[in-house]
């Protein structure tokens, strides 16, 4: 099993501390419409359909090489459907506008 957000807790203790705590903050006020929205982004209730809006040659990708399911994804999605661009973020994980924002 891999770290979740490519190990951002060790790598950078900080912005990890400050990423949990605004997110319990927005939690407190807005916890029903955010899990709204996760229940209905779960994988089992999307389908396929989901994806028809996509178009590939008007697509960036965007992951931090830590984030290995990702990364794979982006790769994978910029060799087999012709994604305008894959970018790949250097030593970042999932989260990449906490840990690399200057970069996005």
């Amino acid at each position: 099993v891999k770290p979740l957000w490519g190990n951002l807790r060790q790598r950078h203790p900080i912005k990890y501390q400050i990423m949990l705590a605004k997110r319990l903050k927005s939690l407190i006020h807005r916890r029903q419409d955010i899990a709204s929205v996760l229940y209905g982004c779960s994988p089992p209730l999307t389908s396929q359909d989901d994806w028809k809006a996509c178009v590939p040659s008007k697509t960036i990708f965007v992951a931090g090489e830590l984030d290995t399911k990702y990364s794979k994804i982006g790769r994978t999605w910029e060799e087999m459907r012709g994604i305008t661009k894959y970018i790949e973020i250097a030593n970042a994980g999932h989260a990449l506008l906490v840990e690399e924002p200057q970069a996005i």
